[in-house]
């Protein structure tokens, strides 16, 4: 058996720990004792009775748990022996006697015990204040009590607390590495991200090219095709026009049949202007081999025959201004063809400047 001492409960503090006592271990069997008189137990009609907190009436109270292996015992003042709670009790004031009794059979187990002490302890008080010695040493028991307690709480709180602390670096390290691979995710999705904003762009700005340069060829092809047929026309209408190529050509070969014209004319003149001052041939006389005529006799010969016949002289002027003339009108129809070939030149290169334009 151990025993308690503690300052006074109250019927309800009483109550109480009979309740926490059935709820954690059962009960079997037990009563209250009010003025020697011993009452069944019954929760609803106990609180009933003694739900006052200023009720002092309980006198003794026993109560078995569901394996009578443990008793729980409170009474108001101070047995004699330990052995034997109610034997030579002496009532006090100040404090009230709680006793756990654990029986040998059935023997409980070293955790019930435990358990039924430390749910007497939770609900000891600490005594009035009083003069005997009895007193103080039971208030400085409770002390000492209360700071190993206060002392274990303060070690378990450090303890808890150094847990956290390691509980809380850990977390962090945990926070801090998850943060720096969150911002190596967000740095690579960013630059993933820009990169494709830049090829997006520049596939946009190449397309818009594109675009811009099928624009410019269809302007040019439309732009070519009017200038093809501009060129077209100028070529039929403004370049060398069919009459004016006609009249040219015509005139050359005028200027041309001019000249052969003129040529036979000379021709002919001078062959009739041959025939009249060459000697008239009477009587065929053989000359000797030997002789020798001489080139001067000819010529002056010649020469009296042109003044005696006028249409010698005629004849000679004729051919020779008709020769000068179907000179002239050669070179003139060779001009007149040079002049339509440098025209048709200068025609081309007006085309060729009109089509790189």
């Amino acid at each position: 058996m151990q025993i308690f001492r503690t300052g006074r409960l109250n019927d309800k503090r009483v109550l109480k720990l009979v309740e926490e006592f059935i709820g954690k271990l059962g009960r079997s069997g037990g009563h209250l004792k009010i003025a020697g008189k011993n009452i069944p137990y019954d929760t609803d009609h106990a609180k009933a009775l003694f739900d006052k907190p200023s009720n002092y009436m309980i006198d003794a109270v026993d109560i078995s748990s569901d394996d009578n292996a443990l008793i729980l015992r409170f009474r108001r003042g101070i047995g004699g022996q330990d052995q034997n709670l109610d034997q030579g009790r002496t009532a006090s004031p100040f404090y009230d006697e709680i006793a756990v009794d654990a029986q040998r059979n059935p023997a409980p187990s070293a955790e019930r015990i435990v358990d039924c002490l430390a749910l007497v302890q939770k609900h000891l008080a600490i005594p009035e204040a009083a003069t005997n010695d009895e007193a103080l040493g039971l208030l400085t028991a409770q002390y000492a009590q209360l700071n190993g307690l206060f002392t274990e709480l303060t070690e378990s709180g450090h303890k808890r607390i150094l847990e956290l602390d390691k509980l809380h670096a850990n977390r962090l390290a945990e926070l801090s590495e998850k943060e720096r691979l969150l911002e190596e995710g967000l740095t690579h999705r960013r630059a993933e991200l820009e990169q494709e904003y830049q090829d997006r762009s520049s596939d946009l700005l190449r397309r818009e090219e594109d675009l811009n340069n099928r624009a410019h060829m269809h302007a040019r092809r439309t732009l070519g095709k009017e200038i093809t047929d501009k060129i077209q026309e100028r070529l039929e209408e403004a370049m060398l026009p069919r009459r004016t190529s006609i009249i040219s050509w015509g005139i050359f070969l005028l200027t041309l049949l001019g000249a052969v014209g003129l040529s036979w004319v000379a021709y002919f003149s001078l062959t009739e202007f041959a025939t009249l001052v060459e000697p008239p041939a009477t009587t065929p006389r053989m000359s000797p081999p030997e002789t020798n005529v001489s080139p001067g006799v000819g010529t002056a010969a010649t020469f009296t025959a042109l003044l005696d016949s006028p249409l010698a002289l005629f004849l000679l002027l004729r051919g020779t201004l008709s020769g000068f003339a179907s000179v002239g009108f050669l070179v003139y129809a060779i001009s007149w063809l040079k002049a339509i070939y440098h025209d048709d030149v200068r025609a081309r290169r007006e085309l060729s400047v009109t089509r790189s334009t």
